[in-house]
């Protein structure tokens, strides 16, 4: 075989590609049976050098890997880039195998720093979780994705390490220990009087600026447009239309709903998280959003839409089901104007 050639291998496999003398040499695509495709230069049969990977992860996304080969393997620096261009890690394999320190988006724009398992969740000591504010941090040990045992700590200039650049960190006089605590059907938290850092830096609850709602949530410093105000976690229910109405219930992912129960909606039986204190606006200052936190998992956080001053209230939009909302709801929706806006 010599020259441009396609082949079709009885596994379903394919390869597109240049052939020099029976063997593949020069610029070539592979494409696998599944989907995953490869593209990149072969060197005497094998992968050598760039390459660019497209390969669905376990959630049935696709994602875009860059890294470099040696002889059929990876070996190098990559990145991965997921759907919209979403930055997703960065790090080293070495003969085959990540290596070393990664840096890995989260949800909510956090990111965890340190060595990953085979399925790539953070695993070892000294790992590195940055809030949003990539100042805010917990340093600690992860166990195949779940902290095991966390602490505050301070950033303190950076190390080079294999050429991936780690932040330094020194610890604080916070005595706090947090872990991997998800909450259940019936068990909002484990630790409920223990506040998160994040949340502390940035908010606090007092009398809401509305008539009548009881109380608020302020910021304590400026928060910029598009950052992380407040965190939403809540006792985990399945979706279900048919389950009785709740002020606090907020869907998070397709089939999971969150929602803080009568005896936990106080500052002073729960303080772990304070989004649910957020008062609600038809002209909000913020938004929900999916959360990936090292110590609830998956909640939901709020997200400034604008520059919030120290001192504001933050309010965000409920989206109510019109049919089933309270009364005064359905009183401030058409005293609003929002019904003009309104498609059924």
């Amino acid at each position: 075989i010599h020259g441009d050639v396609e082949l079709y291998d009885d596994n379903g496999d394919y390869f597109w590609g240049d052939y020099r003398h029976g063997v593949r040499e020069g610029m070539g695509v592979i494409v696998l049976k599944n989907g995953d495709y490869y593209v990149g230069r072969f060197k005497s049969g094998y992968l050598d050098g760039f390459v660019t990977e497209v390969v669905q992860a376990s959630d049935s996304r696709n994602i875009k890997r860059e890294v470099f080969y040696c002889m059929g393997t990876r070996h190098g620096f990559y990145r991965e880039i997921g759907q919209n261009k979403q930055f997703l890690a960065v790090g080293r394999f070495v003969n085959g195998r990540k290596t070393g320190s990664h840096w890995c988006w989260t949800r909510g724009d956090s990111f965890i720093v340190g060595p990953v398992d085979e399925e790539d969740r953070p695993d070892g000591d000294k790992m590195i979780f940055l809030y949003p504010d990539l100042t805010t941090t917990l340093c600690g040990h992860f166990c195949h994705g779940k902290m095991t045992e966390g602490r505050i700590v301070h950033l303190h200039g950076v190390r080079m390490e294999w050429g991936m650049p780690v932040p330094g960190v020194r610890e604080s006089d916070n005595p706090v220990i947090f872990r991997y605590e998800q909450s259940g059907p019936s068990c909002i938290s484990t630790s409920p009087m223990v506040r998160d850092p994040y949340e502390a830096r940035y908010v606090y609850v007092a009398e809401s600026g509305v008539p009548r709602a009881g109380e608020g949530l302020m910021a304590k410093t400026g928060i910029r447009s598009g950052q992380v105000c407040s965190l939403f976690n809540g006792v985990r229910q399945h979706h279900d239309d048919s389950v009785g109405w709740s002020d606090y219930r907020i869907a998070c992912g397709e089939d999971m709903d969150l929602d803080i129960e009568q005896d936990s909606t106080s500052v002073g039986r729960y303080r772990a998280s304070l989004a649910h204190k957020t008062q609600h606006s038809f002209s909000p200052n913020s938004h929900f959003a999916q959360f990936w936190h090292p110590r609830f998992g998956q909640i939901m956080c709020i997200v400034a839409d604008r520059n919030i001053e120290q001192g504001d209230e933050i309010f965000v939009c409920y989206h109510y089901a019109m049919a089933k909302a309270p009364e005064w709801y359905q009183e401030l929706w058409f005293k609003s104007g929002a019904w003009r806006m309104w498609s059924g």
